[in-house]
């Protein structure tokens, strides 16, 4: 005979049957405390328990696994269904708004790569370090990009425990995968054992076809027979979890991946942007001095060349055989001139970079109940970088731009969106104030404060007294406006602060010009009748 059980946190039976061994077995249990994650609740948990009995009784085998019970969904993000507008209609955007347990929750995350070249390296402890830190930086979810491996079981049991989702890709990404038998039933074996292993995670939020498959250097659509194939694996052997083909879907967003592109910088860039979800977007930043000179031999150090370990390690030419990627010389150039020294150049690059992705993630959450997902790309890499768009550089070591992407996605918090990055002297420097609000619970009224800090110089500009924030709501606040005075720098820094609430401060910084000023002309003068 066969015994289940089902046991709580504290070790009760909540719910028990047994019967012959082959029969299924039913049980009923009553208002199941249910799996949040981290940032709306606890990630509950229960532990299964299937144990088998011989004749007399004795226990033959005993099988665990833990569980949770949730309820996810994909639901269409709000005005969604009222575009486009207007006659002849068309396709609206695909549904990319998550819904946890019935509520509409702000997935704020990452892309994750495999942490290791070497696959057979990683164990339980490793994901538990660096999903931790992803924890730490207030996400609550995480792609399992489709160029990748599918991870480990305890990288979902890591997940299970510390209330985190996963956007599960299968392994295919920017290509165009055949039709014929062969191909699709290797696929198939593969995606139903990928499916059976890891349906019962709690965690597991998303299915997902793979990464980029609807592009033009990748050539799929709906009618591809892999993705009709692992469409219908998913509905056959996990109905209750969300699929997608592919990502991005119409709506969603991959891009941008630099600083500056073609004239504007990421600023502007987003501020432009329309769109449900932003699943793909980066800026690079240079490695912390410690890692650089692991990987780059001390004769090569500074300045960066191509041709040497920089190269080698992603400074110049890793993407569109572009030389200035990843380092992005030029940009750093462009707001603050040639760095003189290692350090300088350090300096500069996560100042972009930090500022950069601060700027998308606060965006994007502006623009929420229209957008309801942010993504960067990537949390890490499985090998030392020495320039490129993670926010942690092999093994665990997180840059700069870490922290100020933690406090981009802290869950209440001031908010300040610039129309550019760079600002001039004299110039009418302006400001939209905001109150960010993910939490479901109404917050306020505060008191804001608003002040510019540059050469050792303070300007107080603004003062606010905001309402209080309805549940999972945004405030847009008041525009400061104030001509910039004449500094001896080239950044300034903006500061937000709340009364009582230093936890929900920002702060941010900006390039700065001088005026450029004509010279008086001394010559002679010659007059001519």
């Amino acid at each position: 005979r066969g015994s289940w059980e089902l046991l709580d946190a504290e070790g009760r039976c909540t719910a028990r049957a047994e019967g012959p061994v082959g029969q299924p077995l039913e049980a009923r249990m009553e208002r199941p405390r249910l799996w949040w994650t981290h940032d709306h609740g606890e990630p509950a948990r229960y532990t299964s328990r299937y144990r088998l009995f011989d004749a007399r009784g004795n226990e033959l085998e005993r099988v665990e696994e833990h569980i949770g019970f949730r309820r996810i969904r994909l639901v269409m993000n709000e005005g969604a269904w009222s575009e486009p507008k207007g006659f002849p209609k068309t396709r609206s955007a695909a549904p990319a708004q998550i819904e946890l347990n019935g509520r509409r929750i702000f997935a704020k995350g990452s892309n994750w790569v495999c942490p290791e070249l070497f696959p057979g390296m990683l164990d339980a402890a490793r994901y538990e370090e660096l999903i931790d830190m992803a924890i730490a930086a207030n996400f609550n979810i995480l792609r399992s990009w489709g160029g990748g491996i599918v991870n480990k079981d305890s990288f979902f049991e890591c997940c299970d425990r510390r209330g985190i989702l996963v956007w599960q890709e299968f392994p295919l990404a920017c290509n165009c995968y055949p039709d014929d038998p062969h191909y699709l039933a290797v696929l198939e074996q593969e995606a139903t054992s990928t499916i059976r292993r890891l349906r019962r995670h709690p965690s597991l939020a998303i299915w997902c076809g793979g990464n980029e498959l609807f592009n033009n250097w990748s050539g799929m659509t709906d009618q591809s027979l892999p993705l009709r194939l692992l469409n219908a694996l998913c509905y056959r052997l996990s109905p209750e979890i969300p699929f997608n083909a592919t990502s991005p879907l119409n709506g969603m967003a991959h891009g941008n991946y630099l600083f500056y592109w073609d004239g504007r910088d990421i600023f502007q860039s987003i501020n432009d942007s329309h769109f449900t979800a932003y699943t793909e977007f980066g800026i690079p930043g240079i490695s912390p001095r410690e890692v650089l000179e692991k990987v780059i031999p001390p004769e090569e150090l500074f300045p960066p060349h191509p041709g040497t370990a920089w190269e080698e390690h992603h400074a110049f030419g890793a993407w569109d055989g572009q030389p200035a990627t990843w380092l992005e010389e030029p940009t750093v150039e462009r707001y603050f001139g040639k760095p003189a020294t290692l350090d300088e150049l350090i300096e500069h690059s996560s100042l972009l970079q930090g500022e950069g992705y601060k700027a998308i993630f606060e965006e994007a959450r502006r623009q929420k109940p229209y957008c309801a997902m942010a993504l960067n790309w990537c949390f890490g890499e499985p090998w030392p970088a020495a320039a490129n768009n993670s926010l942690v550089v092999y093994p665990s070591v997180p840059k700069p731009a870490y922290e100020e992407v933690r406090r981009a996605c802290r869950p209440l918090c001031a908010s300040a969106r610039f129309a550019r990055f760079d600002w001039t002297e004299g110039e009418l420097f302006e400001a939209d104030i905001w109150i960010l609000n993910d939490r479901f619970a109404a917050s306020g009224p505060f008191v804001l404060t608003v002040t510019l800090r540059a050469a050792g110089q303070t300007l107080e500009i603004l003062r606010w007294e905001s309402p209080a924030t309805a549940p999972n709501r945004n405030i847009a606040g008041p525009t400061t406006r104030t001509p910039l005075p004449a500094w001896d720098t080239d950044r300034f820094r903006i500061e937000i602060t709340v009364e009582g609430h230093p936890e929900m401060d920002a702060r941010y910084t900006l390039a700065y010009r001088r005026a450029v000023r004509k010279k008086a002309c001394t010559a002679p003068m010659n007059i001519t009748e």
